[in-house]
């Protein structure tokens, strides 16, 4: 098998079955299948089981529990490898389309350059006319901002974008390859981080498109999963990832994450979003991370942080409640 598409899902399906139908429309010389991996148990995912396309084969998987980006891709790449030895795994998210010839140039850049270990998509996003993104972001260890690279002739990625990335088999061999302690945002940094530790690179194609309605995965299910929660795992994974990494610039990282944020989202009256960055901020500085509700069954290798359950905080309880 040249690829397995794993297609990740969780909850918000709108728009797997056009993703679906824009996989089955390829025209390409590779052999490739699919794998829809439910990122929750069976019994919860029933409702949201998608109709193949005529001609199109696919695989269900269930992890059981909601793993995060990096636990439920682990999950559905080792189940593959139990069965099947692909060359190259293409993880997509279940908010993306492909366009025309997407997989097949995809494939074929990946075979041209065989020391890419990641390879990337051009992005762009229906609900905002104009925006391009090429192959994924550039990364100011500094401050820890992330900005996606606008322009073709940029000077390279820090990243992949994990909704469109092509993973060359063969170099991710034994283990996982996404560490599934951050649960959510920053696994495709630290995945680059090892890349460059193993002596590879990543890059992106600029012939593969993809069409990508980002954030549709964390849209607002009352008390399931309220957006909000998003400002907890972006601030403290964040913080871990620098601290893990890049710990020289820790100190400018805080002084943005904490006086910096708390000003932005004081600014723009975020009551909900500050109850969750306060959240995260103290997690850190205590070496915690928190599982709340949604999360249920996440176990996590979390290095050096301990797990801990949690409700979801007073405050947006009551503001759901409200709703």
């Amino acid at each position: 098998m040249d690829v397995t598409i794993v297609i990740l899902c969780w909850r918000n399906q709108e728009h797997l079955p056009a993703l679906l139908r824009s996989i089955a429309g390829q025209r390409t010389s590779s052999r490739f299948d699919v794998v829809i991996c439910h990122n929750e148990a069976e019994s919860a995912a029933r409702s949201v089981r998608p109709d193949a396309p005529a001609g199109l084969a696919i695989s269900e998987v269930f992890s059981g529990a909601n793993l995060g980006y990096g636990g439920g891709n682990n999950f559905a790449i080792a189940w593959v490898r139990q069965r099947s030895d692909p060359r190259y795994f293409l993880i997509l998210n279940s908010d993306v389309v492909l366009h025309d010839g997407a997989l097949d140039a995809l494939v074929k850049w990946a075979d041209g350059h065989p020391e890419m270990a990641v390879v990337g998509a051009v992005h762009d996003d229906p609900s905002r006319p104009g925006y391009r993104c090429f192959g994924g972001s550039r990364y100011d260890r500094t401050f820890s901002i992330i900005t996606p690279n606008a322009s073709p002739a940029g000077r390279g990625i820090d990243y992949v974008h994990g909704a469109a990335a092509l993973l060359r088999s063969a170099d991710f061999p034994a283990g996982k390859p996404f560490a599934d302690k951050y649960f959510l945002f920053f696994e495709e940094l630290e995945l680059a981080a090892r890349v460059e530790g193993m002596g590879k690179r990543i890059g992106y194609c600029p012939e593969c498109r993809v069409s990508h309605f980002e954030g549709a995965s964390r849209r607002r299910r009352r008390d399931d999963f309220p957006p909000e929660v998003a400002e907890y795992f972006e601030n403290l994974n964040a913080l871990r990832f620098t601290r893990d990494h890049h710990p020289r610039s820790l100190p400018t990282v805080l002084l943005f994450r904490v006086p910096g944020k708390f000003a932005y989202l004081c600014l723009r009256a975020q009551g909900a979003r500050l109850v969750f960055w306060a959240l995260a901020i103290t997690d850190f500085l205590r070496g915690r991370v928190r599982r709340f509700p949604f999360q249920s069954g996440w176990q996590p290798g979390a290095g050096r942080d301990q797990v801990v359950d949690s409700d979801f905080p007073w405050l947006l309880r009551r503001l759901l409640r409200a709703e």
